[in-house]
């Protein structure tokens, strides 16, 4: 019988919490790391990764919508299309 093998830093998911404010609303994101490029973007600057891309398209929507994120990461643009 094999011993259970214990966790590391390889293997131990180290999440990271980020909250900050978004035209008026609270966000609360749990980031899979601090070290990635994109969670370190979204906890320095406290706004989502890709922002003025993101309104950039916000711009082009109209009522009723639909935005699929397709190949998603981290729910980044997800949660920030969910939240306009």
């Amino acid at each position: 019988m094999n011993k259970p093998v214990a966790p590391t830093t390889e293997t131990t998911l180290q999440r990271e919490a980020c909250v900050f404010e978004h035209a008026g609303q609270t966000i609360h994101f749990v980031l899979p790391s601090a070290t990635d490029h994109i969670s370190k973007t979204i906890l320095a600057a406290k706004n989502f990764y890709e922002a003025e891309l993101l309104e950039a398209l916000h711009a082009e929507l109209s009522p009723g919508d639909v935005v699929v994120d397709v190949g998603a990461n981290l729910g980044n643009h997800t949660v920030y299309f969910a939240k306009i």
